[in-house]
């Protein structure tokens, strides 16, 4: 069973969500870790808020908090993108 943040009120507003891992499957690639480095109030849809993820091979997308619903990790998991320089 797949880990899902369903409390989408404490979503919205929310920036403790910065750092936290997500792992998504690209059809074609593969499955990706990835860190959510950003949230815009200005880019979100339906009073959304929309999140910045760059994943492990560089890529990066915004995506809304339902997208984010369904890949993000546990909050205990570490396998988070790292930051060489610390």
């Amino acid at each position: 069973v797949a880990y899902k943040e369903y409390d989408y009120d404490r979503i919205r507003g929310e920036d403790r969500w910065l750092g936290r891992s997500v792992e998504k499957y690209f059809e074609g690639h593969g499955t990706f870790k990835g860190t959510i480095d950003a949230v815009d109030d200005h880019k979100g849809y339906n009073g959304h808020r929309v999140f910045h993820v760059v994943y492990e091979d560089g890529d990066d997308e915004w995506i809304g908090v339902d997208d984010v619903v369904e890949i993000i990790l546990p909050p205990n998991d570490d396998t988070a993108i790292s930051d060489p320089v610390s």
